[in-house]
């Protein structure tokens, strides 16, 4: 022959889904920086809360302003390789605006705080090609 050859692959065993179906639970849970679970990202509106529902305490209200850097930095930047580079930099300041507003301590653990796929706010800086003193202020917060 010409060297070539053809595998199959023969079995009884029954296909192997590569999903779990949209009805089973979730098997890994998020835990938060505080070990509750729940997602990293926090509601910013009245989202999920009942008529009854007390009103926020001030360790949530601090976690929502802590939760902004992620949300900045996951917005910042777009627009740029597409030609809306001044949309791009308005958001850079924003993020810019937002660490110089806010104690070391809090810049710090919002550096560090974990988003969806367990990224910080210098992953999602970092995939719209940030300024470098964005990158020095987020990786020194």
């Amino acid at each position: 022959g010409d060297g070539a050859t053809s595998v199959g692959l023969v079995t009884d065993e029954p296909p192997v889904p590569l999903s779990r179906p949209p009805s089973d639970p979730d098997p890994i849970p998020d835990y938060g920086r505080d070990g509750s679970e729940g997602s990293s990202f926090l509601p910013v509106g009245d989202e999920g809360r009942g008529r009854d529902a007390r009103p926020p305490t001030a360790s949530t209200a601090r976690d929502r302003e802590l939760a902004v850097l992620l949300s900045l930095c996951g917005g910042a930047g777009v627009g740029d390789s597409i030609g809306g580079g001044a949309v791009g930099r308005r958001g850079w300041e924003d993020v810019r605006r937002w660490l110089r507003g806010h104690s070391a301590e809090d810049a710090r653990l919002a550096a560090e705080r974990r988003g969806e796929f367990d990224t910080t706010p210098l992953h999602l800086a970092c995939r719209s090609r940030p300024p470098e003193d964005i990158v020095r202020m987020l990786v020194t917060a």
